[in-house]
């Protein structure tokens, strides 16, 4: 494959700083799984002169894929990715930590999922 070839493009989304090591695990896990594919996360966005909640809803547009992960929480800026990636008709891989307690906002999230029998449950073992 060369560097011409296009590549199915995948947005990670989640709460960057409790799922840090989550969403570095899956970008890992499909650059190399996948050779296809290519990760789009916030993180490594470069720096761009759109405002900030539009830059990262126009990357959910421009993407194939919405990959959310979800912990214990869940933000307002998630929840408008994955509002984004709703009205768009992307396809959506929605997984979920079991073993934590969600707060009040994820409780109040999760029957979206649901009805939308879009929800995977995710047993991962934090490491050290």
């Amino acid at each position: 494959m060369s560097n011409n070839d296009p590549k199915l493009t995948i947005f990670i989304s989640s709460m960057i700083g409790p799922l840090w090591d989550e969403r570095a695990a899956v970008e890992e896990a499909i650059s190399t799984g996948i050779p296809l594919a290519r990760t789009w996360v916030f993180e490594r966005a470069p720096a761009s002169s759109e405002a900030i909640t539009e830059s990262y809803l126009a990357r959910v547009r421009e993407r194939d894929i919405y990959l959310l992960i979800l912990g214990r929480d869940i933000s307002d800026p998630v929840k408008a990715e994955y509002q984004t990636a709703v009205e768009c008709d992307k396809p959506r891989l929605c997984f979920v930590q079991e073993g934590m307690e969600p707060s009040p906002a994820l409780k109040e999230f999760l029957p979206t999922l649901q009805a939308e029998r879009e929800i995977c449950h995710l047993h991962l073992q934090r490491r050290g």
